[in-house]
């Protein structure tokens, strides 16, 4: 009896591990499906050791909202990172968990860029628009990311959001040129109130 019930406990360790790689698997699957999908408007790269070197800007309340474990729901501890993939400015930070799970934590939340258009960093926009405002351009945003040790962001990605900035910004110029002429104009009529002069032409004696 002892040997079975040694044999039936060891057969069970095996199907448990099954199920927790089968798990693993899977959400590997999907993680690796959102990010082909992100690729598409980010530049990616990868690196299992990248995480513990340099800089990073992130959403730090965005972020502590998914520190939990998706399948236990335990909190998870950031030094368990296993890899990191970084989409321009932006993260993906895999966390395992105690329990096995593998969670996939991003460091800066997402908008749509156009009607149909891809998911979109909002720090890689931000960082377009503040290279913008400072009057710099992208290799003078690169040189000083890297000075400061934060991974940088391609060229082509940081034109792809400038090109996405480009309708707004002038929408909001031609606003503000409205705005201030039709201010001028109100401040005129106040300054000189009334229908105004007629003038008639003299006559000659």
């Amino acid at each position: 009896m002892v040997n079975s019930g040694h044999f039936l406990s060891h057969k069970e360790k095996e199907r448990r591990e099954k199920v927790k790689q089968s798990k693993q698997k899977t959400s590997n699957n999907c993680l690796s499906e959102h990010v082909i999908k992100l690729a598409k408007t980010e530049t990616v790269t990868v690196d299992e050791e990248s995480w513990k070197k340099g800089r990073r800007m992130i959403d730090l309340f965005y972020v502590a909202k998914q520190l939990f474990c998706r399948q236990c729901k335990e909190a998870l501890a950031l030094i368990n990172i296993t890899s990191e993939k970084n989409m321009g400015y932006a993260s993906h930070l895999f966390i395992q968990c105690e329990c096995g799970q593998v969670n996939k934590i991003e460091t800066s939340e997402t908008h749509v860029h156009g009607k149909r258009g891809p998911q979109v960093y909002d720090v890689n926009t931000k960082a377009a628009l503040a290279m913008i405002d400072v009057g710099i351009g992208v290799r003078q945003l690169s040189r000083l990311m890297t000075i400061m040790g934060v991974p940088g962001s391609s060229e082509r990605t940081m034109k792809k959001r400038e090109r996405e900035l480009f309708k707004p910004m002038v929408d909001v110029a031609r606003d503000s040129c409205h705005e201030a002429i039709t201010k001028e104009c109100s401040e005129t009529r106040i300054a000189t109130p009334g229908k105004g002069h007629r003038f008639t032409k003299g006559r000659r004696s």
